[in-house]
């Protein structure tokens, strides 16, 4: 006989009244380099889908409420696969579930395959459009849901998003498309991927009207991509902007930001990724 899953995850509010859980389950498990590959398969660099299933399984089984996954990730079945199982034995509702999935990643050698990346660089405007609503819907369709409770734009263009060293000067984002760190002196070279950005932001706005997403937002967004967004006719701030974020890894500019925009930020891979050995650092353990 099966047995209702609780659940006490505390929550945050975001600007449009939307609940979110603090705590959620990430399914990116990966193999970043060799050293990191299966044994059984010793030159593998990329995802392992299989190993969501589980994951997802236990952390349900935990209490978490949020499972934040992406297009780019391929295990959206797999999670769906989970959650089918819960809905169907009476454990969970949809209600109880917030699903958090992204879209619009450009190519990434070894992780990303065609039909989950789109390369801005290589298409227009309206073939930008047109591929966000083919993404959006795919992943709908992979969840075996109606709605995402989060959907974000994954990655702000073709080579951009804030700096892995921690620091949010110095960016750039690809393709000469630089600005400054300064809000008020935003210097634009190339004024494509700004475009590019807004167009795929629409596409979130028009499913969102739909309630096809319960809320949005973006990820790895510096505050001038943001800002961007706005001064070119989003008409729904993001509701959050997920960051790297860790000891190691801080973004006070764009938090500060975001903090004045009613933008909540939410962290990925607080615990570095483990990739960076947190564990072994003897500050921290």
């Amino acid at each position: 006989m099966s047995t209702t899953i609780t659940s006490s995850s505390p929550t945050i509010t975001l600007s449009n009244g939307v609940h979110m859980p603090k705590l959620a389950i990430g399914t990116a498990p990966l193999s970043g380099s060799t050293d990191e590959s299966p044994p059984s398969n010793p030159n593998y660099i990329g995802f392992f889908p299989e190993r969501v299933t589980r994951s997802v399984h236990l952390a349900l089984q935990a209490g978490i409420r949020h499972i934040d996954t992406a297009l780019l990730y391929r295990c959206q079945g797999n999670i769906a696969h989970v959650l089918r199982q819960c809905f169907m034995e009476g454990r969970l509702s949809r209600e109880e579930v917030f699903i958090t999935s992204k879209v619009y990643h450009p190519p990434a050698p070894c992780f990303g395959i065609e039909s989950t990346t789109i390369d801005p660089n290589a298409l227009s405007v309206d073939e930008i459009t047109a591929k966000v609503h083919v993404h959006f819907e795919k992943s709908l369709i992979e969840l075996g849901v109606g709605y995402v409770d989060l959907m974000l734009l994954h990655w702000p263009s073709a080579g951009g998003g804030i700096a892995n060293n921690g620091s949010d000067t110095n960016n750039s984002d690809g393709n000469n498309d630089y600005y400054t760190n300064n809000n008020d002196n935003m210097v634009e070279i190339d004024p494509n991927n700004r475009a590019k950005r807004l167009a795929a932001w629409n596409v979130l706005e028009h499913y969102y009207k739909m309630g096809w997403a319960r809320s949005i937002g973006v990820s790895n967004f510096h505050e001038v991509h943001i800002q961007h967004l706005l001064d070119d006719g989003a008409t729904i701030v993001p509701h959050v902007n997920q960051l790297e974020t860790s000891v190691y890894i801080q973004h006070t500019n764009i938090m500060n930001y975001c903090q004045q925009k009613g933008i909540v930020v939410s962290a990925y891979s607080p615990f570095g990724r483990g990739i960076m050995d947190i564990e072994k650092d003897a500050i921290l353990f």
